[in-house]
C-alpha cells in the first residue's frame, strides 16, 4: 500500500543541509472543521480561505528532494500549497501530482530550486507562485490546468460571488527559466506574468511552452523587465 502522511515539515531554526529524498509517498493534510467561522458559510467574515496546513513546508532547509509522490489538499477544506519553500536552497520537485491546493508550488528567497514533470490540477490560484528573492530556478516539463473557482468543486471555497486571481506561473523576481510547460483551462490574471510592483526583473529565459486556454485576455503580461529577457 502507498503510505499517507498528513503533512511534511522540514523547518529547522538555523539553515540546515537535510540530505533527504521523499519518494512514492502520498501527502494529504489533515482538517480541522472551523465551525461557523468557516468562509465557505455565505455570512462568515472570516478573510482567509486555508483550513489545512501546507502538504510540504519547508524552511531554512538546504538538499530536499520530492519524486513520483501525490500533495494533495483535502475535500472542503482549501490547503494553501503542495509545496511551500521558504529560504531554502537546492531543491528539486519532480515527476509528482500535486492537485487541491490554492497555489500548488510556492517559493520565497529560495535558490537552485527544480520543478519537472509534475502534474499539477484542480488549484484556484497560480500554478507556480515565484515571490521575491529568489535565484536559479528551473520550471520546466509541467502540465499544469484546472486554475477555476468551481462552486461545485469540494476543495473550493464557496461563499457567493467570490472571485479569485493568479497566473499559471507568477513571477516576482528573475534568475528564472520557464521550459517546455504545457498551462492550459485557467488563470483570469494571465498565462505568465511578471507583476507590477515587484521591482525589475533580469535574466528570465522563456522558450518552448504551450499556452491554451487562458482566461484571461493576456497569455503573456510582462511589467518591468531589465535585461537579458
Amino acid at each position: 500500500a502507498t503510505p499517507i502522511f498528513s503533512g511534511i515539515s522540514l523547518r529547522p531554526s538555523t539553515t540546515t543541509d537535510a540530505y533527504v529524498r521523499f519518494y512514492g509517498i502520498k501527502i494529504r493534510p489533515e482538517w480541522v472543521d472551523p465551525g461557523e467561522i468557516d468562509p465557505q458559510y455565505v455570512d462568515s467574515g472570516t478573510g482567509s480561505y486555508d483550513k489545512t496546513s501546507s502538504a510540504v513546508f519547508l524552511r531554512n532547509v538546504n538538499y530536499v528532494e520530492l519524486y513520483n509522490c501525490c500533495l494533495m489538499g483535502t475535500n472542503k477544506h482549501l490547503t494553501p500549497n503542495g509545496v511551500k519553500i521558504d529560504n531554502s536552497n537546492f531543491i528539486t520537485v519532480e515527476h509528482n501530482e500535486i492537485k487541491k491546493c490554492s497555489s500548488p508550488v510556492w517559493m520565497q528567497n529560495a535558490s537552485e530550486i527544480r520543478v519537472s514533470h509534475n502534474h499539477i490540477h484542480q488549484m484556484t490560484s497560480s500554478a507556480l507562485r515565484v515571490l521575491s528573492g529568489n535565484s536559479n530556478i528551473v520550471l520546466e516539463g509541467n502540465n499544469a490546468h484546472g486554475s477555476t473557482w468551481k462552486l461545485y468543486e469540494d476543495y473550493c471555497p464557496r461563499a457567493d460571488g467570490q472571485t479569485y486571481h493568479g497566473s499559471a506561473v507568477s513571477i516576482r523576481s528573475g534568475s528564472l527559466v520557464i521550459r517546455n510547460n504545457i498551462f492550459h483551462n485557467g488563470w483570469n490574471s494571465s498565462g505568465i506574468m511578471t507583476y507590477s510592483g515587484s521591482g525589475s526583473f533580469s535574466d528570465i529565459l522563456i522558450e518552448n511552452n504551450l499556452l491554451y486556454d487562458i482566461f484571461n485576455v493576456y497569455i503573456l503580461r510582462f511589467y518591468n523587465l531589465a535585461e537579458n529577457i
